[in-house]
């Protein structure tokens, strides 16, 4: 063979598995950017602000839709009864109901977004380890009751997706 199209042939190659290290490069970037912009959205939206406001403290008073409440670990735990344990709740024990209900919906979303692979799910969990560590117990700056409760609340409001994340 003529050494021109040996060359010609290597040099042919050498794009093509350039290009194909170039674009899957650059995938992985996209998806990464795809991944800090959700969970930039999700970390922006004022639910999330709060119920991280609550995980983080054992006392400490929070917006929960337009009206500040203050929220301790006992009025946490309160708030996150399952109906089959207790069926009325005050009207502050209601709006942390919804502002978690919600925060455990957006969560599941990216919890979605990384079974599917449109994020990455260590990335995910690089940026998310605090919370994620805080409500599967890992971290222990809340009670063990708070944290059995909040286990108990995802698995009888059926977020098993985020429960099952969550005890990996």
């Amino acid at each position: 063979m003529n050494i021109e199209i040996i060359l010609s042939i290597i040099g042919g190659l050498y794009a093509t598995f350039k290009w194909i290290y170039e674009y899957s490069e650059n995938l992985k970037w996209n998806r990464n950017k795809f991944m800090l912009d959700e969970i930039d959205k999700f970390r922006s939206i004022q639910t999330t602000k709060s119920v991280e406001k609550i995980l983080d403290w054992n006392g400490i008073n929070v917006e929960v839709y337009g009206t500040e409440i203050y929220v301790n670990d006992e009025i946490l735990f309160e708030a996150l009864q399952t109906h089959d344990v207790k069926q009325k709740f005050s009207k502050d024990e209601v709006l942390l109901r919804n502002l978690f209900d919600e925060y455990f919906d957006n969560l599941t979303k990216l919890i979605y977004m990384c079974e599917t692979k449109m994020i990455s799910s260590n990335n995910f969990k690089l940026f998310m380890s605090y919370w994620l560590d805080i409500l599967s117990s890992k971290n222990k700056n809340k009670p063990k009751k708070v944290h059995d409760q909040i286990l108990r609340y995802l698995e009888y409001y059926r977020f098993f997706t985020l429960k099952n994340y969550l005890i990996k």
